[in-house]
């Protein structure tokens, strides 16, 4: 029984020194909403999901190497709430191992990629809900995969330590179509001040003769009353489809304002898409899709860590656009030129 007791003494002071040398941290969050969504004349309400932050698992970890390196890991997963199911590939939101140092930071795996965070970083809707101008972005029929994150990716990122920073990404197709990608970001930030540009090309064939690209810039500036987000996207589809004699490109343009008010924050967005190259008039004749995209939402914070929101959006479709805001429900896609709008009424907790 001494004996059983000595080691199992011996086996904590090792694991004792092993946890000094390194961390791991479980984190999540779970969002729930009571959610009506109107497509022109197709209604649905439902409990709905990531209203105010995506719900999550995830662990992430972190080891002292010494001499200022370190290796890191961060496995993240998606959770309807609602259900309790999780995404069909478990780790979906994030995948990656990291070497960290001096040097900034190298991180290979599935990760967001710079583009999107270009202009993903000044939505104050954190690209989610029913009023995100996220709702207005579109892949132009190209098929790619990398709009928001990019499998297999190996990326360098700068320190943290100085206002001029750097996210650069690169990943092979291996052999799926839409996920050769290549990109970066470079930006400058220091106190109130925000602003970065960007710009990816994804290949969305396997032969390579077919490019999905996109330019991002973005900025944001805390007046402490206030706080001012802006971005500039322009997408680009190399692939002139059926009745086009030209590409097809998008252009996304958002400003934002979110008031701060004692335990509440007030957010409203703005945002208009303008599509070229959607009709089937060839040019210079050619009809230029639009919508329009307003928001607002109420958060109070009853807490750090749980919040109760509730959210308001509406998209104004001109000619044949026919963006929308998702909705879980199933339902008859509404004709080219149709309103959408979504209400939200939600909790957030994360730990």
């Amino acid at each position: 029984m001494k004996k059983s007791l000595l080691a199992l003494a011996v086996l904590g002071t090792f694991a004792g020194a092993a946890a000094a040398q390194s961390s791991v941290t479980l984190f999540g969050a779970v969002d729930l909403s009571l959610k009506y969504v109107e497509n022109g004349s197709v209604e649905n309400k439902q409990l709905g999901s990531d209203g105010l932050q995506s719900s999550r698992f995830g662990v992430r970890g972190v080891e002292d190497l010494g001499g200022g390196l370190r290796a890191g890991f961060h496995l993240e997963s998606g959770l309807n709430a609602g259900t309790g199911a999780s995404d069909a590939t478990f780790w979906q939101r994030r995948s990656t191992v990291s070497l960290l140092g001096g040097f900034g930071e190298v991180r290979l795996g599935r990760d967001l990629n710079p583009i999107f965070l270009t202009h993903g970083t000044y939505d104050p809707f954190g690209t989610i809900g029913v009023g995100t101008s996220f709702n207005l972005i579109s892949t132009l029929g190209s098929g790619v995969v990398t709009t928001v994150r990019t499998n297999n990716m190996v990326a360098y990122l700068t320190p943290t330590t100085i206002p001029f920073y750097a996210h650069i990404g690169v990943a092979p197709s291996e052999g799926v179509a839409g996920n050769k990608f290549v990109g970066g970001r470079v930006g400058f930030g220091t106190g109130p001040f925000d602003i970065s540009i960007g710009a990816s090309k994804t290949e969305a064939d396997l032969a390579g003769t077919l490019d999905y690209e996109q330019k991002a810039i973005g900025g944001s500036f805390d007046f402490g009353f206030m706080k001012l987000f802006a971005y500039y996207l322009l997408n680009e589809n190399s692939r002139a489809l059926a009745g086009e004699s030209t590409a097809r490109e998008q252009s996304v343009a958002q400003i934002a304002l979110t008031f701060p008010i004692g335990q509440s924050l007030i957010k409203a967005v703005y945002a208009r898409s303008e599509m070229d190259g959607t009709g089937t008039v060839v040019a210079p004749f050619r009809s230029i899709d639009e919508a329009d995209l307003f928001a607002v939402q109420y958060n109070y914070n009853l807490s750090r860590r749980t919040a109760l929101y509730a959210s308001y959006s509406q998209i104004s479709n001109d000619n044949g656009a026919n963006f929308q805001i998702p909705s879980a429900v199933a339902g008859a896609s509404p004709a080219a030129g149709f309103k959408s709008k979504g209400y939200e009424f939600g909790v957030r907790h994360a730990f």
